[in-house]
């Protein structure tokens, strides 16, 4: 019977119970359980176990797996076992119940450090996305037009710090913001800016982004940004398209030169 090695000077203490399994298991023609060399850590060696799908040996007897020493080897009670079993409990080996425990409590390996970059360039994309959203309202403030609405900023965190996200996929923005802002309308040519359009919105709004699989939290908010804000109010149909979809091209735009110096520029 063989067992399965993790440091090769932690062997000696199981020895005995390794060559008593072997000399059992040639007796009675018993296949192996595993032949594996020297493993870094118990996690490794559990791991190849699993994926090699070893045959469970045939044995009237029940089996338990033990860990001796750091060695993990495969006890088999029973009478004819007797001298295997005594010289595993020798060693110490806990039972296989344990190995979970012991496996969870093995230092984590050291996991690679995240690049500062990787921090630096999400915050450009938000400094630069409200940079062009603040040059855009200086040159529509003759119009009493602004195109920085305080949803974007939520946007601006999903684009560029959770960019694999369901919620930040293009797609999903371009169809939550069409929606909810033709909601927003709707219900201010209907009700007016009072609390029942408010509240409605916000249920109708999500409602709309779930029926339709484009949940998008920020997008939530763009109806009740008409409804409170009267510059607002005298675009009526044409503000889905502006400052609403207008806005999410930009950031779109930015979070594609972001994304690009975010995989090439690393520091």
């Amino acid at each position: 019977m063989a067992c399965l090695h993790f440091q090769p000077s932690l062997l000696a203490p199981a020895a005995a119970a390794v060559a008593a399994l072997q000399s059992h298991s040639r007796q009675n023609s018993l296949p192996l359980v595993a032949r594996l060399g020297c493993r870094s850590s118990i996690r490794e060696g559990l791991a190849e176990v699993s994926a090699a799908k070893l045959p469970r040996p045939k044995l009237s007897s029940r089996r338990q797996f033990r860990v001796a020493s750091g060695a993990v080897c495969v006890r088999a009670q029973g009478p004819t076992t007797a001298a295997a079993a005594a010289a595993a409990d020798a060693a110490g080996a806990p039972e296989f119940s344990e190995l979970a425990s012991i496996a969870q409590s093995a230092p984590p390996e050291a996991e690679k450090k995240q690049p500062i970059s990787d921090l630096v360039w999400p915050a450009v994309g938000a400094f630069v996305s409200f940079a062009g959203f603040a040059l855009a309202d200086h040159l529509l403030q003759s119009h009493g037009l602004t195109v920085s609405l305080g949803s974007f900023g939520a946007v601006c965190c999903l684009l560029f710090a959770l960019p694999q996200a369901p919620v930040s996929q293009r797609k999903t923005i371009l169809i939550a913001h069409a929606g909810t802002a033709l909601i927003g309308v709707a219900l201010f040519c209907l009700l007016g800016p009072s609390w029942l359009a408010k509240a409605t919105a916000v249920a109708a709004s999500i409602a709309f982004m779930q029926f339709t699989n484009s949940v998008h939290p920020p997008a939530a908010g763009l109806p009740l940004i008409f409804l409170d804000a009267p510059k607002f109010h005298r675009l009526k149909w044409w503000y889905p398209l502006f400052p609403g979809l207008v806005g999410c091209l930009w950031l779109f735009l930015v979070q594609e030169v972001i994304l690009l110096l975010k995989d090439n520029v690393k520091f």
